[in-house]
């Protein structure tokens, strides 16, 4: 069966962000599948979790959205704990990527959804996005830009 869990605790070690799994259920075996997707209608993002037989979701809402422009600025796949297990979430960074870049200003989210997105992002100073000429994305933050993982080539918008 699958289930849901929302991120509501992180916290930075060693400038490593870790996300908290708040279950009482012992021995999950829980594997990262790698992929983001976005729910428009709770307006979260969902990261998903292999449990063998099904997908369990690992649920972002927008109280944990500051941490998901963290991530944008670092570069760096976060980290779940798991009771005393500690697993990376393989791939998040590069899905965040594509998928807020896809998500600002198209409203095939959701108008409200895209709104929430540019509203958080703005607030944290990841607001001036350009396409880059390889395809990827970059990111104007205060004092300077972030240029992602695919080179240093530009085009603006």
């Amino acid at each position: 069966m699958r289930k849901i869990y929302t991120i509501d605790t992180s916290n930075f070690e060693q400038d490593q962000l870790h996300f908290s799994l708040n279950d009482n259920e012992v021995n999950l075996q829980l594997k990262p599948a790698g992929q983001l997707i976005a729910d428009s209608d709770d307006f979260a993002f969902i990261y998903l979790l292999d449990a063998g037989d099904d997908y369990h979701y690992l649920r972002f809402p927008p109280s944990s959205w500051e941490n998901l422009v963290h991530i944008l600025q670092k570069g760096k796949n976060p980290l779940l704990r798991i009771g005393e297990e500690v697993i990376e979430l393989t791939n998040f960074y590069e899905e965040l990527e594509m998928l807020v870049y896809n998500i600002e200003g198209n409203y095939n989210y959701g108008q409200n959804l895209s709104k929430q997105w540019s509203n958080t992002s703005r607030l944290f100073s990841l607001n001036r996005k350009t396409k880059r000429t390889d395809g990827g994305v970059r990111y104007r933050l205060s004092g300077g830009f972030y240029n992602g993982t695919m080179g240093n080539i530009f085009k603006s918008l």
